[in-house]
């Protein structure tokens, strides 16, 4: 029945979506907020795990395939949906705080893999000054980034349930959002850099070094970091210490460390943002959620022990109160959650204007399916018998992933229920939100269309 009510609504003459996500807990909201706008407005959307949606798109009808990066491994599979008739576009994951704009033209915008794309989305004007070194004007739109969408005071409501589990299982809290996944890996060191190697198509020595180099800092971070939350714990009697590790660290490593500390948690559940909205205060050293905390108007302070301007990312701390000592960072925190407050957010609010687009007007999920809208192949061009030719394919492919594939870190077990009641949320904030359906195809793979377009 589920295979015949999607050959009924995906049988219509509407453009196509394929809508991969890398990292669950960094991109499953945003990706779903996408997903939603783009089926209300006409749109077929495959929403899913990276490969379960690249195996619907290399069989399924033309459409717009958008990924999160343009690094050179993706050469292959961005030449291959160009031949097989799609558009290709690219909203980079990691764009927003970047090491320089050398680096990240290098090997996040490939030459051999940007020829195949149709559109680059930029977060703000910042990265649009950088990506117009490389790519033509006509090829990149600043848009915005959905994941700030949800930060928004208008649409950020959609947490308040989780904000109140949150703060009913730990109370007052500190959060601290570590970023030490090049030394803490759940690949360990040596797999760190062999997927570096993998990922960024490293070609030659120099290269290689530069992210050795990048993991010892980062290995001078984690031997202060530990002893930093220990610490913490015992300053702040009143507050609980949640760990939040980045997606691709070890989460078992830090478990095993604060085995002995019974005010410490180490929490990775969902998404950044709900735990950025329930905390009294954020500590960071180079991380985007120092910029989401300031959107989202929760103070946020910079543990920087060590600076060294090649590894660490001047724009998070732009927006953070930074901190280069413990005692430095202990009495600020003790500052802060006593009362005495923070800083004003509104000189940082400027600048998150600068750097991230549609933090106000019409949201960047809306600013995408604009653009999405432009690029998309005419419908006429969509006919295709689903009945006899994508879906017994898929159903294979289905069934033979069903069998193989398992939860992983990046992208936990996924449940249709899980995906309705988040776009449930957001129909209740944004009213042109009508009549979504959605459909399990799969582990970790889902479809969105409307009924009434």
């Amino acid at each position: 029945m589920l295979y015949h009510k999607i050959v009924i609504r995906f049988g219509k003459k509407r453009p196509w979506l394929y809508l991969p996500a890398e990292i669950k807990v960094r991109e499953f909201e945003a990706k779903v907020l996408i997903a939603s706008m783009a089926a209300s407005r006409g749109f077929n959307v495959v929403f899913g795990d990276v490969a379960p949606v690249l195996k619907v798109a290399r069989n399924g009808p033309p459409g717009v395939f958008m990924f999160k990066d343009c690094s050179y491994p993706m050469m292959e599979t961005f030449r291959e949906l160009h031949e097989l008739g799609h558009r290709v576009c690219v909203h980079d994951e990691e764009g927003l705080v970047v090491f320089n704009d050398e680096i990240f033209l290098n090997f996040r915008v490939d030459n051999r893999s940007a020829q195949y794309v149709d559109l680059f989305f930029a977060w703000g004007k910042e990265q649009e000054k950088i990506l117009l070194k490389k790519i033509e004007p006509e090829r990149v739109a600043r848009t915005g980034h959905p994941r700030f969408d949800i930060l928004r005071r208008d649409l950020r409501g959609i947490f308040d349930e989780d904000v109140r589990d949150i703060q009913e299982r730990y109370g007052r809290f500190i959060l601290i959002n570590s970023n030490l996944g090049a030394w803490n890996h759940q690949d360990g060191p040596e797999g760190y850099i062999r997927i570096c190697k993998e990922q960024e198509a490293l070609d030659n020595p120099e290269d290689v070094d530069f992210y050795v180099r990048y993991q010892n800092h980062v290995k001078g971070l984690w031997d202060r970091y530990v002893p930093l939350v220990r610490r913490l714990a015992e300053d702040f009697p009143q507050h609980s210490i949640v760990v939040r590790p980045h997606p691709v660290e070890d989460v078992g490593t830090w478990e095993r460390l604060m085995a002995n500390e019974p005010r410490v948690f180490v929490d990775d559940d969902g998404t950044v943002a709900k735990w950025i909205y329930a905390a009294d205060v954020v500590v960071h050293t180079n991380c985007t959620t120092a910029i989401e905390s300031i959107a989202m108007e929760t103070p946020v302070f910079s543990y920087l022990p060590s600076y060294d301007p090649e590894f660490d990312c001047d724009l998070p701390n732009d927006f953070s109160k930074v901190c280069r000592t413990d005692d430095e960072l202990s009495a600020a925190l003790s500052c802060c959650v006593g009362g005495e407050g923070f800083a004003s957010f509104g000189e940082q609010r400027v600048l998150l204007k600068q750097y991230v687009s549609a933090i106000e007007g019409d949201f960047s999920a809306s600013r995408i399916v604009d653009q999405l809208e432009r690029i998309a192949l005419p419908s006429e061009k969509m006919r295709v018998s689903l009945r006899h030719t994508l879906l017994p394919k898929l159903r294979l492919e289905f069934d033979r992933m069903l069998g193989k594939s398992k939860s992983t870190q990046k992208w936990p077990h996924t449940s249709l229920i899980e995906v309705q009641e988040l776009v449930s949320r957001y129909c209740h904030f944004l009213v042109s939100l009508k009549n979504i359906k959605i459909a399990h195809l799969g582990r970790n793979l889902f479809s969105f269309f409307s009924i009434n377009k």
